[in-house]
């Protein structure tokens, strides 16, 4: 098999996995994590096993961004590069912001390559009789990334801009700091939220009013630690703490497009797993953040969607009912 036919497969595995974090690129990892974080976040999803194709209706459904809400976000715009090289010279904490979520998405493609993308889900696809859909959505890919190929962008770059954007107040880089922080205490031994950390990701939660895409990089925070009142209501639901803490992650993302965060049929995310694996125009988000739904038991997607419903109140009222 060509070297290109094998990053195609490669990608197409490694999205089942990783599309969906939000703050994890398609084969990388948030910029400048070592490897162990990269592991920490690419914890196995619900429905992460090969997708069976999708059916015809559900190829060419429109896609629902739950965008309708008032606080919806500005979605990564046609040139992410743009973006991010605003944020490098901004002193505006949500364009800095912008800018950072701009270079997540676009990370895998600034080290591989884009030249490669649209032969390799053509060839991915050669079968299928909605290939057109899926090439279109591998040309729209590259066009929201030209730009990132063998830039210079070092992990100190990145940090300073988070930092310059948290201390601005902005709630997703403010969430990056403080999954940092967790990921941090972990390693050091501990596997519960302090109150400092409780105090912060409630904070965090409720700042997501104003940005929606804070809840995306809060949503792998319970993966690593909790507190023993969010574990026992975790598995007050009848499931495992690890595979609750899973559920629970998806849920925030879903909730975060509930409340207007880039999740419609136009958003990276979206597109990749339209061009990868061939799931195009799901009518609400679960339908690419948890792959194979067909497949996934009832009482994990009945967990999705109660905590997806119960976060999007929690936000809305400021309370954080996540932790008690």
């Amino acid at each position: 098999m060509a070297n290109g036919g094998r990053r195609g497969l490669m990608a197409a595995a490694a999205l089942a996995v990783l599309v969906g974090s939000g703050s994890v690129a398609l084969l990388g990892g948030r910029t400048g994590d070592s490897e162990s974080a990269k592991m920490d976040r690419a914890a196995s999803y619900p429905g992460s096993s090969p997708v069976p194709s999708a059916k015809p209706t559900e190829r060419v459904a429109a896609a629902s961004p739950s965008s309708a809400s008032p606080r919806a976000s500005s979605p990564i715009g046609r040139s992410a590069w743009l973006q991010f090289s605003k944020a490098r010279t901004s002193e505006r904490p949500d364009e800095i912001y912008r800018g950072l979520r701009a270079l997540d998405e676009c990370m895998e493609y600034r080290l591989a390559g884009l030249a490669s993308v649209e032969p390799e889900v053509a060839a991915m696809s050669a079968n299928d009789p909605h290939q057109s859909i899926r090439v279109e959505a591998a040309r729209r890919m590259v066009e929201r990334c030209s730009g990132f190929e063998n830039q210079p962008i070092s992990a100190d770059e990145v940090e300073a801009l988070t930092k310059k954007a948290a201390d601005g107040g902005n709630p997703g880089a403010r969430a990056r700091q403080l999954f940092a922080s967790v990921l941090r205490d972990k390693r050091s031994g501990s596997a519960e939220l302090s109150a400092a950390r409780q105090a912060e990701f409630c904070a965090v939660l409720r700042g997501a009013q104003s940005d929606p895409n804070a809840l995306i990089e809060l949503a792998p925070v319970p993966l690593i630690a909790a507190t023993a009142k969010m574990n026992a209501a975790l598995v007050s639901a009848g499931l495992n703490e690890p595979a609750s803490r899973r559920l629970l992650r998806t849920a925030m993302e879903v909730a975060a497009c509930d409340l207007g965060a880039d999740c419609g049929s136009d958003s990276l995310r979206a597109l990749q797993v339209c061009a990868y694996v061939g799931r195009c125009g799901a009518p609400d988000p679960v339908g690419y953040l948890v792959f194979d739904v067909a497949a996934t038991p009832r009482d994990e997607l009945a967990f999705i969607n109660q905590w997806r419903h119960s976060i999007v109140q929690a936000v809305e009222s400021g309370q954080c009912s996540l932790l008690n």
